[in-house]
C-alpha cells in the first residue's frame, strides 16, 4: 500500500464510516440495496472473528496476547482511488464491501473462500506488523513480505477447517479449484478482466506464486514456516 492511498484511506475513513454505519435507510429502495453490503459484512466479521481466534490461540501458545486490529469496512465506487481491501499501520483491517459484493455477484460458488482468504492475507500483515514493533524492527514492503501473509492465510484456513471439522463435521470453508478461482477474483478486482492484463502483481507476485503459498501454509504446523515475519 503506497503512502498517497494510505493518505486517501486515513481522510476518508470519517466520511466512509458515517455514510455506511450510521445514515438510517430513507426508504425500502434504499433497504434492497443495503442488504447485500449488510450480508457481505456479516460474513466478514464471522472472518475476521475466526482470524481472532486462530491467532490469539497461537499467540498464548507462544506466552504472548494478541490484539486484533481494528476493521475498517468501506463501500466506495469503480476507480475510486481508496477503494480496495488493505491493512494500514495506523488505521487497520480495510475491508471492501464493493469489492466483496462484485465478487459475490462474478463467482458465488468461491466468493466466500476468496474473500476469507483475502481477509486473513490483511490480518497477517498486522500480526507481521506486530511482531516487527516487539522485535523492534521494521521490515519493508516487498513480495516477500506479502507472499508470506498469503501462506499464513493458508495456515489460518486450514486451522478455522480442521476446528469445524472436529465441532460440526464440516470444513469452515472449502477449496474446490484455489488456483483458477483466485486467478479469476484478482483479475477481477484489480480490473484485468476488462482490460485483457494478465493476472498477478508486481508487489503481491503472480497467481501461481500466491496460489502455493497459500497451499504451502495450508499444510504447514506452525506459520512459523510462512517466513520471518512470524517468528516469535
Amino acid at each position: 500500500m503506497n503512502a498517497w492511498r494510505n493518505s486517501v484511506v486515513n481522510r476518508l475513513i470519517p466520511t466512509a464510516l458515517a455514510i455506511l454505519l450510521t445514515a438510517p435507510p430513507a426508504s425500502a429502495l434504499v433497504r434492497a440495496l443495503a442488504s447485500p453490503a449488510v450480508e457481505r459484512r456479516d460474513f466478514a466479521e464471522k472472518i475476521l472473528a475466526s482470524t481472532h481466534a486462530e491467532w490469539s490461540r497461537h499467540f498464548a501458545s507462544r506466552g504472548r496476547t494478541y490484539v486484533a486490529p481494528r476493521s475498517v469496512f468501506m463501500q466506495l465506487p469503480h476507480g475510486h482511488p481508496a477503494r480496495g481491501f488493505g491493512y494500514h499501520r495506523q488505521v487497520g483491517v480495510n475491508v471492501e464491501l464493493s469489492d466483496m459484493i462484485e465478487l459475490q455477484r462474478a463467482q458465488p460458488a468461491s466468493a466466500d473462500l476468496i474473500t476469507a482468504l483475502i481477509i486473513a492475507h490483511e490480518v497477517a500483515h498486522h500480526v507481521q506488523r506486530v511482531l516487527e514493533k516487539a522485535a523492534k524492527v521494521q521490515r519493508p514492503a516487498s513480495m516477500a513480505r506479502e507472499l508470506e501473509a498469503d501462506c499464513a492465510a493458508g495456515w489460518w484456513l486450514a486451522k478455522a477447517n480442521a476446528r469445524s471439522l472436529n465441532a460440526t463435521g464440516k470444513p469452515f470453508l472449502v477449496a474446490q479449484d484455489l488456483a483458477v478461482d483466485l486467478a479469476r477474483a484478482l483479475n477481477l478486482l484489480s480490473g484485468s478482466k476488462r482490460s485483457g492484463l494478465p493476472s498477478g502483481s508486481e508487489t503481491h507476485g503472480q497467481v501461481e506464486e500466491r496460489v502455493s503459498a497459500v497451499q504451502s501454509g495450508m499444510r504447514s504446523l506452525r506459520v512459523e514456516e510462512c517466513g520471518a515475519g512470524f517468528e516469535f
